[in-house]
């Protein structure tokens, strides 16, 4: 079996780092984490590579896949073959039937994949809820903000650009051919069995378990989310503020397009039947 590139599109803070965890539970698969942070990191902050961790458990420099990609990175950066380093060193550790999870999210790295060609890619646009990642934005930026602005005004702000980006993820997937699944976090937490079963339907692997939490996934991620060096304890979980909420409902009202896009990205594999979007 021919090694297959799973890409996680979404949004920050729209579950992609556990998305990938979770597939790095399938013996099929190994989470990579945010592939083209990482590769600047390499570059930037080389020095501090061997303070940092990968998910493999051991420093970077010591890492089997991040330590021989660092020692043959090319002086002069160029995405496209830098990435193709990435890929070349991943099939030649893992071998055929082994399949790695890039969870870069943006649609830089995609188009890239697109252009360069010579890799089977299949591509998972992964939404959250426009009404919990309004609130969580919301509430996140009030905690770090310097200077006073009105809620509401940070709410529409949230909300249009919810809708904005994942417009051009839309986009840019079309534009490249790969084949491509929506599916949203929402599906994913509360109809585990039904959305599971679409993923290894679509991946082309064998059916996996349905993962209660990421202990024990195959990664080498060594920068993002804090759950990548907190595997062994995190368990899935779902932030409910949204539901006590009024954060989201000036959007929902006035910004034309929030609800169709909900319906299309986070709800369009009727897990949850007809009435909920």
């Amino acid at each position: 079996m021919p090694n297959k590139l799973v890409y996680i599109a979404g949004l920050p803070h729209s579950g992609s780092t556990l998305l990938s965890l979770l597939l790095g539970k399938h013996p099929s698969m190994v989470a990579l984490g945010e592939v083209n942070l990482q590769l600047r990191r390499m570059r930037r902050e080389k020095e501090r590579l061997s303070s940092q961790i990968c998910g493999c458990g051991v420093p970077v420099p010591e890492c089997a896949l991040w330590g021989r990609v660092l020692k043959e990175l090319p002086p002069s950066a160029d995405e496209g073959k830098d990435y193709d380093l990435v890929w070349r060193v991943f099939c030649q550790l893992y071998g055929p039937g082994i399949h790695p999870v890039d969870a870069s999210k943006i649609k830089e790295p995609l188009l890239t994949l697109a252009r360069t060609g010579g890799r089977e890619v299949r591509v998972i646009h992964l939404t959250r809820d426009y009404r919990s990642a309004v609130t969580s934005d919301v509430i996140r930026q009030l905690k770090e903000q310097h200077r006073w602005r009105p809620r509401w005004l940070l709410s529409m702000e949230k909300a249009r650009r919810w809708l904005r980006e994942n417009r051009k993820l839309d986009r840019a997937i079309e534009e490249t051919g790969f084949p491509a699944l929506r599916l949203g976090y929402e599906e994913l937490l509360f109809s585990p069995e039904r959305s599971w079963n679409s993923l290894w339907k679509f991946l082309e692997v064998p059916p996996g378990n349905f993962a209660h939490d990421t202990a024990g996934s195959r990664n080498h991620i060594f920068i993002g989310n804090r759950m990548r060096s907190e595997s062994h304890k995190i368990d899935i979980s779902y932030d409910t503020r949204w539901f006590t909420s009024e954060d989201w409902l000036l959007s929902m009202l006035l910004i034309p397009g929030v609800l169709e896009g909900n319906r299309r990205w986070v709800y369009s594999n009727g897990v949850f039947g007809p009435w909920v979007r």
